[in-house]
């Protein structure tokens, strides 16, 4: 149980480290952090939307032991776990899948749409067959002209373009 929402975590050692956690995380971001933005150990299984994994110096996501962290799954009825996550730009890594799990992945936003540039970004059962899969696509569909956008707004009281809508500055 439990809920992150809205944070900003730089410059961490490790932006949000978890074990035998399962929280919702989302639209957050987890940038610049010296070694992974999210890190699943064992029994950890967040549920992880709109936030952001972005220039960590090692991996974006570092799952082990036993975490089973849902990035995004569009394979079933539940509306709350569909991804929309940033995932690019990260020293290593976005997805570095250390179990024998598979991870769920879908429908974000990777610093390319193609996908044999994304897999190179992956770590998962096509790197070494003893790892679980990371199920990466679909990919987010992006309008032209457009991009995903993280929007703190009803977190922080703010709007979208960081005016104070009481005041409008």
């Amino acid at each position: 149980g439990g809920a992150l929402r809205g944070a900003v975590v730089r410059y961490g050692m490790t932006g949000l480290a978890l074990t035998n956690a399962s929280p919702t995380v989302h639209e957050c971001s987890f940038c610049d952090s010296q070694y992974d933005g999210l890190s699943c150990g064992s029994g950890a299984a967040p549920v992880v939307t709109r936030s952001a994994f972005v220039g960590n110096g090692r991996h974006g996501v570092y799952v082990t032991s036993t975490g089973r962290p849902n990035l995004g799954d569009v394979t079933n009825p539940v509306l709350t776990d569909q991804g929309e996550n940033q995932l690019y730009g990260n020293g290593g890594l976005e997805v570095y899948n250390e179990t024998a799990g598979e991870v769920r992945a879908q429908n974000n936003t990777w610093a390319s749409t193609d996908e044999a540039a994304i897999a190179a970004r992956v770590y998962d059962h096509a790197d070494d067959p003893s790892r679980g899969s990371v199920i990466y696509m679909p990919l987010q569909e992006i309008t032209p002209g457009g991009g995903p956008r993280l929007d703190w707004t009803h977190e922080t009281g703010f709007t979208a373009d960081g005016t104070d809508p009481n005041t409008a500055t």
